[in-house]
């Protein structure tokens, strides 16, 4: 799937609206009954040059009974891409206050729904759709098989657990570099065997191989364990974790930084959430940037080198 920023879901106003949606109806065909419009929401889906694509609307009774892509879509294996981010954008907007949503039977669909929710009931009518399923399953829908330096999608990272596996993904890919950020070297995230096997394997790649941490305070790892203080300390010339005097907010909690192109940040315009993008260089380097700035100005903590003394 083509993923969630690929892109632009937004929810139309009604009536300002009402004549781009009358134009994307004719374009594609669509008999609407216009009796529900002005209590229904609409969805519009713009491509990235700005031109809607797709429109869909959202009944008071969070039934989707209009759905259309219009005829000038790009190729064919697209069509699930746009479907997919339409559904779930309209799946998050319903999950704020409704559990479930329902879609007007229509056959060319069906195979998207099972991707998007294998256990969704279905009527002679409609289909019954959990909205959480749909809306987890659109959000992270491909990120396992991104590619660095590729795949241009934005995920949004919600939970511990997707924070880390993003990261071993992308660190597995690494070929030149890797940067870490995060005041403590968070347990829940970096204590990890896989992620670790990555960055020792990254470290051994080549004499050219650049790894860098940073961190803040580090008497959660020196107290506790840490896969990669382990590591740190089995290769403390390739796999070298700093210490910075004093906190900062140059950065986000947590910054990673993978061959100046692969990233995980802070996403814009959002409360503390994160994304990330396996091909996104120019965030890379500005973020390359502050972090070698901050690198320079860290030092080397006793604790930390502990046995490597």
């Amino acid at each position: 799937m083509a993923g969630w920023r690929s892109y632009l879901p937004m929810q139309a106003t009604w009536p300002a609206a009402q004549p781009l949606i009358d134009d994307l109806r004719q374009q594609a065909g669509m008999h609407t009954d216009s009796a529900f419009d002005a209590t229904a929401s609409h969805f519009l889906l713009y491509q990235a040059d700005g031109v809607p694509i797709a429109y869909a609307r959202l009944r008071a009774d969070t039934c989707i009974d209009s759905l259309c892509i219009l005829d000038e879509r790009p190729a064919a294996d697209a069509i699930m891409d746009i479907g997919a981010v339409m559904l779930g954008f309209i799946a998050a907007e319903t999950l704020k206050q409704h559990s479930t949503l329902t879609i007007e039977a229509a056959s060319g669909w069906l195979h998207l729904l099972k991707c998007l929710d294998p256990d969704f009931q279905h009527s002679d009518h409609c289909f019954t759709l959990d909205t959480q399923c749909i809306h987890e399953r659109w959000r992270l829908a491909g990120m396992t098989e991104a590619v660095l330096g590729e795949t241009r999608t934005h995920w949004e990272l919600l939970h511990t657990q997707e924070i880390r596996e993003a990261i071993v993904h992308m660190t597995r890919q690494a070929q030149r570099s890797l940067r870490i950020f995060n005041p403590i070297l968070s347990h829940a995230i970096f204590d990890d065997a896989h992620l670790a096997d990555a960055i020792s394997a990254l470290a051994r790649k080549s004499r050219y191989t650049d790894v860098r941490i940073l961190m803040v305070d580090p008497r959660p790892i020196t107290q506790r364990g840490h896969a990669l203080l382990n590591l740190h300390r089995r290769l403390s010339s390739n796999v070298p974790i700093l210490k910075l005097p004093h906190p900062t907010d140059e950065l986000a909690e947590t910054v990673v930084i993978v061959d100046d192109c692969g990233i995980i940040n802070t996403a814009a315009n959002e409360e503390g959430g994160l994304y990330a993008c396996f091909n996104h260089r120019p965030q890379a380097r500005a973020l390359t940037e502050t972090f070698d700035y901050l690198w320079h100005r860290g030092v080397t903590d006793t604790e930390i080198r502990g046995l490597a003394l």
